[in-house]
C-alpha cells in the first residue's frame, strides 16, 4: 500500500531476525515406519505403538548404543549431566516407566538425545517419560522414523527439538512452560516444539502451551511450534494455547497441514503464521477445521497456494490475513469479533488473485471477493460484510455497512465502479481504490478507521460527492480522511473531512484535482495537504486544525479562492516548491463564503481575532483594503471581509416517502441561510450529519423525520410527522395475502424483488372517468429496471394532432407516470362514462381509439383499444407510460395498430452530474471590461447557491 501499507511487513521483518533462517532442500521420499520389535501392539489413533514383551532395565544417566527395548528404572533430580539418556543406536524402544528426568537448566544440556554423529539412526521410540530443566527436553537429530509418545517436557529451554530427521511422530505429548535461557546477555529459546529440515514430521493430539516468557516477565521466545524448512509437516488434533509469541510459526516449508486443532490466547504473531522465501514461494499448505481465539493474529499466511477452510477465528487482532500471497482458496471460514476479521494485502496485482467464496463470513455476514466479474451488484440484499473487486468493471456497491476488516471496500483494476450509501467504520482503510478509473462514490461515509477513511492510488476520473471522512485514527502520519496519490482528474464536492488524527484530505503527486464545498475542521495535524499540478480549492471551510489549514507540497497552478480559514496557522508553504499558484480570482458577483457581495480571495481568520480579514478594514465592496502577502510568490489580492450571516431556516424533502421494507429514502436539504452543519433524526434511532443523506428503513411502520441546521447565527429545526411509511415486504412467489387495492391519483404497488405485481391495483384519476388497472402477475419496472413502487394518473390536456390526421381529440386525456415505467404483459387504462356522457361522446358516430403521444417523434401512435358500448367503457392496453388521449377517428378506415405494441425504450441511468463539472480548464473567472459580463458568472452563481459545507508540525510524507 505504498507509504501507507499496514505494519504487517515490518512486524514480520523484526520477527524473522529472532532466529537463523535455514536453507531449503528436504527429502522427497519419507522413510518406512518404525521397525516392529514383536507382535504385541496397541493402537492409538491408527498409529501402532510397539510394546515389547521384555525390557532391559537401565539407570540414568545412560548411553544406549545397541538395539533393544529398555525400561528406565529411576528418577533424576537437579542433575548436572550434559545428557540424561543418549540414544546412539537404531532400533531402540525406550519406556520411561513414568519416571522423571530433572536437570539444572544449563545451556547445551539434553534430557533425552537420539543422535549418532557417525550415522543416521532408524526406528527409535521414546514413551512414558517426564523431562524438566534441560536446554532441550527431547533432542532428535539425524533420525529416520521415530515415535515420541506420552512425553511430558515441562520447564526446559526448548521442549522437543527435531532437526535433520525424517518421519518423526509426536503423539499424545505435553510440551508446556518452556522458557528462554541467557547466552551472552541475549535470551534464546522458550519454544515448545522446534522442527527443522525434517520432512514428514507429524505432531498429533499434543498439548503445546504456555511457552516463553510473558505476563510478569518480558515477552521473550514463546513459539508453540516453530517449523523451518520442512516438507509434509502435519499438525492435527493439538491444543496450542497461551504461547507468548505464536501458536505455529511455519516458514520455508511445503505441503504443511494444520488440521482440527485448537489455538487459544497466543500472543505476538498469534495462532497460525506461515511464510516461504520469495525465491521459492510455493507453500501448498492446508489449514482446515481449526479453532483460534484470543490471539494476536488468527491465521496469517504469506506466499502462495493455500487452502484455508472451515476454520473459526474469534477474539483476535486479525481473523484471517492473506499477505503478499497468490492463489489461495478460502471456503467455509467463520471470523467474528476480531479487531479486523478479514483482509488481503499486497503490493502487486497478482497478490489479490484468490478464490474466496461467500461461505466465508465476518461477524455473520458473507465476504464478497469478486475477481473478473463485470457488472456485478453487491447491495443490502447480499448482506456483505466486506467487498473486494479485482478486475470488476461496472461493479455497483450500495446500501451497506462494513466494519472491522482490513478494508471495508477494496478495488483493484476495476473501472467505472459506482459506490452509493456505503458506510465503512473501524477498518484499517474504509475504502481503498487502486488503479481503478472513473469511479463514482456518493453519499457514503468512512469513520473511525485506523489508517484512513478513503485511500486512492493511481486512479483517474473519480467523482466523489456527499461524503463523510471523519474521526479516522492511527499512529504517526496515519488517520487521514481522504488520501490520494498519483491520481488525475479527481473531483471532491460536499465532503466533510474533519476530526481525523492526521489530515482531513491529503493529495500528493496528482493532477487536476478539484475540492469544492469541503469541510476540513479540527484535524490533529493539518486540514488539507496539496501537492501536484492544477489543483483548485473553493467554497471550503478549513478551521480549528492542530497545524496549518493548508500545507503545500511541490505544486504548480494551484488556485485557492472563496475559502474560509480559521486556524493558528492558515497556510504552510515551507514543505515544497510552490509555483504559479493563485489565492484569488478576479472580482466577480457573489455572494461569497462570508456573505459579501463579490467573489475574489479567501477569508483569513485566527482564533485570537488577529487574522488578516479580521483586522483589515473593508475597502467598501467586501474586500480588505490591502492584500495579504503569504510569501514572495503567493499573495491574496482580494482577501474577504466578513458580512453578517443570514439566519438558518430548516427545510427538506424526502423521496420516496413510502414503500416496502427495506425502503431506501433520499433526503434533500432545502434549508436557507448560512448553514455550516446538518443533523438528521430519521425516526428509527439512526442519525446523519450529511447535508443530503440517503437512509434505509428496515422495520414496518411510520416515521417522523427531523432536520436541525446550524450556522454562525444560530440554529433551526423542522420535524415532518409521519413523513415516511414503510410497509411489509414480500418475496417472489408469495402474495402475502394481499387483496386488490384502490387508490386516488397515486397508487402503490406490492411487488416482488423481480418486479412482479403481487396484488391487483386500481388507481382513479379523480374525475370519475379514467383509471389504471394493474393486474396481479404483471412485471412492473421503472426506468432503471428496478421494481416499480408507485404509479400516477392525472387528467390533462393533449397536444394538438397534426393537420391532416385522420383523428381528432375527444376531450379526454391522462398523463400516466412515472416516465420510463414498463409493464409486461400490458395493463389497462379504462375510460368509463355515464349514460349521458356516452351519448354526447357517440353523437357523431365516429369510432373511438386511444393514442399515446410520442415525445421523441412529436406524433401520436395508436394503442390497442377495446370499446364496450354496453358498459360504456373504452379500454387501452398499455405497456409503458406517456400522455394517453381518447380520439375520434374521422374516417371509417381502420387506423393501423401494430399487432404487438412495443414499449418505449427504457433509458439507461447516466452517472450523476456534479454541481460543478471538472474539466481541464480551471474554474477561474477572468476579468473583463467594466460593465461586461464575466465569462463564468453562471458557474459562480451555481457555486454561490450550493449549501456550502461547512503549523510547523505539518510534515511532508
Amino acid at each position: 500500500m505504498s507509504s501507507h501499507r499496514p505494519i504487517t511487513g515490518i512486524v514480520l521483518m523484526i520477527a524473522c531476525l529472532s532466529f537463523l533462517l535455514v536453507g531449503c532442500g528436504a527429502a522427497d521420499d519419507l522413510p518406512p515406519p518404525p521397525l516392529e520389535l514383536n507382535d504385541t501392539t496397541t493402537e492409538t489413533d491408527s498409529f501402532l505403538v510397539q510394546v515389547p514383551e521384555e525390557l532391559t532395565p537401565i539407570t540414568a544417566p545412560a548411553v544406549i548404543d545397541r538395539p533393544g527395548a529398555y525400561l528406565l528404572t529411576n528418577d533424576l533430580s537437579q542433575s548436572g549431566a550434559e545428557t540424561a539418556i543418549w540414544i546412539q543406536s537404531s532400533d531402540v524402544f525406550l519406556d520411561g516407566g513414568g519416571h522423571h528426568l530433572g536437570g539444572v537448566l544449563s545451556l547445551n544440556a539434553t534430557g533425552v538425545l537420539a543422535e549418532n554423529i557417525s550415522e543416521t539412526l532408524h526406528n527409535v521410540t521414546i514413551t512414558n517419560l517426564s523431562v524438566t530443566g534441560w536446554a532441550s527436553g527431547i533432542g532428535i537429530t539425524g533420525v529416520e522414523s521415530a515415535m515420541l509418545r506420552e512425553i511430558r517436557t515441562i520447564g526446559n529451554q526448548d521442549g522437543i527439538d527435531i532437526g535433520e530427521s525424517a518421519g518423526i511422530t509426536v503423539l499424545d505429548c505435553t510440551v508446556t512452560d518452556n522458557i528462554p535461557l541467557e547466552d551472552g546477555g541475549v535470551f534464546f529459546g522458550g519454544t515448545g516444539i522446534e522442527v527443522s529440515d525434517s520432512p514428514g514430521t507429524r505432531i498429533l493430539n499434543t498439548n503445546v502451551s504456555h511457552n516463553g516468557w510473558g505476563e510478569e516477565l518480558p515477552a521473550v521466545g514463546g513459539y508453540g511450534i516453530l517449523s523451518t524448512n520442512n516438507t509434509g509437516l502435519l499438525v492435527s488434533g493439538c491444543s496450542v494455547d497461551r504461547n507468548v509469541n505464536t501458536g505455529i510459526w511455519n516458514e520455508y516449508a511445503k505441503d504443511t497441514q494444520v488440521l482440527g486443532s485448537q489455538f487459544h490466547n497466543n500472543g505476538g504473531n498469534g495462532g497460525i503464521f506461515m511464510t516461504a522465501p520469495t525465491g521459492d514461494p510455493v507453500m501448498n499448505a492446508t489449514i482446515s477445521d481449526n479453532t483460534i481465539s484470543g490471539s494476536g493474529w488468527g491465521i496469517w499466511v504469506m506466499r502462495n497456494d493455500y487452502l484455508v477452510q472451515n476454520n473459526t477465528v474469534s477474539g483476535c487482532g486479525y481473523g484471517i490475513l492473506l499477505d503478499m500471497s497468490r492463489n489461495a482458496t478460502l471456503t467455509g471460514n467463520v471470523m467474528h469479533d476480531n479487531e479486523l476479521n478479514f483482509g488481503v494485502d499486497g503490493n502487486e496485482y497478482e497478490h489479490f488473485l484468490h478464490q474466496v467464496d461467500t461461505s466465508n463470513t465476518v461477524n455473520g455476514r458473507p465476504v464478497y471477493y469478486l475477481v473478473d466479474q463485470s457488472g456485478a451488484i453487491v447491495d443490502s440484499a447480499t448482506g456483505a460484510g466486506t467487498v473486494y473487486g479485482i478486475s470488476c468493471p461496472d461493479l455497483i456497491i450500495r446500501d451497506l455497512s462494513l466494519e472491522n476488516n482490513l478494508n471495508g471496500v477494496f478495488l483493484f483494476a476495476s473501472d467505472r465502479v459506482a459506490i452509493t450509501n456505503v458506510t465503512a467504520t473501524e477498518n484499517t482503510i474504509g475504502f481503498f481504490i487502486r488503479e481503478s478509473d472513473d469511479a463514482r462514490i456518493e453519499m457514503s461515509a468512512a469513520s473511525d478507521n485506523t489508517h484512513s477513511g478513503f485511500s486512492i492510488e493511481a486512479s483517474d476520473g473519480l467523482q466523489i460527492t456527499g461524503l463523510e471522512a471523519v474521526r479516522n485514527v492511527g499512529g504517526m502520519e496515519e488517520g487521514t480522511g481522504i488520501y490520494a496519490e498519483n491520481c488525475r482528474d479527481i473531483f471532491l464536492q460536499q465532503v466533510n473531512a474533519s476530526d481525523n488524527n492526521f489530515a482531513g484530505i491529503d493529495v500528493e503527486d496528482s493532477e487536476q484535482v478539484y475540492l469544492v464545498d469541503v469541510t476540513a475542521d479540527a484535524n490533529n495535524v493539518v486540514g488539507l495537504i496539496l501537492g501536484g499540478d492544477t489543483i483548485q480549492v473553493t467554497g471550503c471551510y478549513i478551521r480549528g486544525n492542530g497545524g496549518p489549514g493548508i500545507g503545500m507540497l511541490d505544486s504548480t497552478n494551484a488556485t485557492c479562492w472563496n475559502n474560509y480559514f480559521l486556524n493558528e496557522e492558515n497556510v504552510d508553504l515551507s514543505q515544497g516548491v510552490v509555483t504559479g499558484s493563485s489565492w484569488n480570482i478576479s472580482k466577480a458577483p457573489g455572494p461569497n463564503i462570508v456573505n459579501g457581495p463579490f467573489f475574489g480571495g479567501n477569508y483569513w481568520a485566527k482564533p485570537d481575532g488577529t487574522g488578516w480579514s479580521q483586522i483589515t478594514p473593508d475597502r467598501g465592496d467586501g474586500f480588505c483594503n490591502a492584500p495579504l502577502v503569504l510569501d514572495g510568490g503567493n499573495t491574496d489580492l482580494l482577501p474577504l471581509v466578513y458580512y453578517p450571516d443570514p439566519d438558518p431556516v430548516a427545510n427538506f424533502t424526502a423521496a420516496p416517502s413510502s414503500g416496502y421494507s427495506p425502503l431506501t429514502v433520499r433526503f434533500q436539504d432545502e434549508s436557507t441561510g448560512n448553514i455550516t452543519g446538518w443533523h438528521w433524526l430519521f425516526g428509527d434511532g439512526q442519525t446523519s450529519d450529511l447535508q443530503h443523506p440517503t437512509h434505509q428503513y428496515w422495520t414496518v411502520g411510520r416515521y417522523s423525520v427531523t432536520l436541525n441546521v446550524t450556522g454562525p447565527t444560530g440554529q433551526s429545526e423542522l420535524t415532518r410527522p409521519d413523513i415516511i411509511s414503510v410497509r411489509k415486504p414480500v418475496s417472489d412467489g408469495d402474495d402475502g395475502g394481499f387483496a386488490a387495492m384502490s387508490y386516488d391519483e397515486t397508487g402503490y404497488l406490492v411487488t416482488s424483488s423481480q418486479g412482479t405485481v403481487l396484488a391487483e391495483v386500481e388507481v382513479e384519476a379523480g374525475d370519475n372517468i379514467g383509471k389504471l388497472v394493474i393486474s396481479k402477475g404483471v412485471v412492473a419496472r421503472d426506468g432503471d429496471g428496478e421494481p416499480l413502487s408507485e404509479v400516477t394518473i392525472t387528467p390533462s390536456g393533449a397536444p394538438t394532432p397534426d393537420a391532416g390526421a385522420n383523428f381528432v381529440f375527444s376531450g379526454y386525456a391522462y398523463t400516466c407516470g412515472p416516465a420510463g415505467a414498463t409493464f409486461s404483459p400490458d395493463i389497462a387504462l379504462v375510460f368509463s362514462f355515464t349514460e349521458e356522457e356516452w351519448a354526447v361522446l357517440m353523437a357523431d358516430g365516429q369510432p373511438l381509439m386511444v393514442m399515446y403521444y410520442n415525445e421523441t417523434t412529436g406524433a401520436y401512435e395508436g394503442v390497442s383499444t377495446s370499446v364496450n358500448s354496453v358498459k360504456r367503457t373504452v379500454t387501452a392496453h398499455v405497456t409503458h407510460f406517456s400522455v394517453f388521449a381518447l380520439m375520434h377517428t374521422t374516417t371509417q378506415a381502420e387506423t393501423p395498430v401494430p399487432s404487438t405494441v412495443v414499449p418505449a425504450t427504457v433509458p439507461t441511468a447516466a452517472p450523476a452530474t456534479p454541481l460543478i463539472t471538472p474539466s481541464s480548464t480551471p474554474l477561474v473567472p477572468t476579468a473583463t471590461a467594466a460593465g461586461a459580463d464575466f465569462p463564468v458568472v453562471g458557474v459562480l452563481i451555481v457555486i454561490a447557491l450550493l449549501a456550502i459545507a461547512g503549523g510547523n508540525v505539518f510534515r511532508r510524507r
